[in-house]
């Protein structure tokens, strides 16, 4: 099986000293609309959107675990963008210099993303993985700024702006975790083992760490096979094992399988990060996922629901 995924091997891992992500961009919303729908141009392997940046249209990734919003090195360039400082980026590889430089405005649909700064990353593997040229990837500081509804089945993204909507949680559908730079939950595996997930709109498959599999070796009885998995510049085997059940805001997921990260091929989120695993799309596509990254609320809704007036809630009621 061929397994492609993972952009957050570069996107995830680097070494900025003082950035904090929280507030880096602000999201704009027009005084007419509080929702912006996204038309999607892919889901698999990647969400890819339409975005507007220097009056130019070009093709974004929206990744849910990216901790920034990274722009392609030589548009930046091209744009005369400031270098303000120089981070440490880290994949299979080794190192690579990556750049923070000053941004101007990106204009999504109706919104305006103002940022005081970018990353820049070479794109040109991603842009092969994906079929299509990307000017950059839109992270952790974009979507902190909206409440996001992922509509796989249609493909498109509505974006709420979280002044005026709340999500109405019910008990056992929530379960955040506080943590400053990605979409983190909790759930539980056989319904006694507790994982901390990242949801990971970058990975097609998802996957367990391979410190957490040490901790509990017994999952591993259930290996299936292997898959090949690509990074943005190398490919590894990782085994595949069968889990009895996943538990996860309010559902139960029977015999499911992901991938085992084993210590070479280690996902590089896990180095630095308290983190056990990864969701990727391969269980979120088969439903509408509900977002909201500074209440740290995660919502799986059937796709075929028409619930979304019970879900979102306007901030005068």
């Amino acid at each position: 099986m061929f397994t492609l995924c993972r952009i957050c091997v570069l996107a995830l891992s680097l070494s900025l000293v003082g950035a904090c992500t929280r507030d880096l961009m602000t999201v704009e919303f027009s005084n007419v609309i509080d929702r912006e729908v996204v038309p999607l141009d892919k889901v698999v392997p990647f969400l890819i959107v339409k975005a507007t940046i220097a009056g130019q249209n070009r093709s974004w990734i929206i990744d849910t675990a990216a901790s920034r919003t990274f722009i392609d090195e030589g548009i930046a360039e091209s744009l005369h963008l400031k270098k303000m400082s120089q981070a440490t980026g880290k994949d299979f590889n080794g190192e690579f210099p990556v750049f923070e430089v000053a941004a101007v405005p990106i204009r999504l649909g109706s919104l305006t993303l103002q940022s005081r700064s970018f990353l820049t990353m070479d794109m040109t593997a991603i842009t092969r993985m994906a079929g299509q040229e990307i000017a950059g990837i839109l992270g952790h500081d974009f979507l902190s700024g909206v409440i996001a509804e992922f509509e796989f089945a249609s493909s498109r993204i509505a974006l709420y702006d979280p002044k005026k909507f709340r999500l109405a949680t019910k008990p056992g559908l929530s379960s955040g975790y506080p943590h400053r730079r990605y979409a983190a939950f909790r759930g539980t595996i056989n319904e006694n083992i507790e994982v901390r997930w990242i949801m990971d709109t970058g990975s097609t498959r998802s996957t367990l760490h391979y410190n957490f599999l040490k901790r509990h070796p017994e999952l591993m009885a259930g290996k299936t096979g292997a898959s090949l998995n690509q990074a943005a510049h190398t490919r590894t085997r990782l085994s595949l094992l069968r889990v009895p059940s996943l538990q996860l805001a309010g559902r139960e997921f029977r015999d499911f399988e992901l991938e085992a990260a084993d210590e070479k091929s280690e996902n590089l989120v896990f180095m630095n990060e308290a983190v056990d695993g990864i969701l990727g799309l391969d269980l979120l596509r088969n439903y509408r996922v509900y977002l909201d990254y500074k209440k740290e609320i995660f919502l799986l809704v059937n796709k075929d629901s028409t619930v979304t007036g019970q879900v979102l809630e306007s901030q005068n009621n």
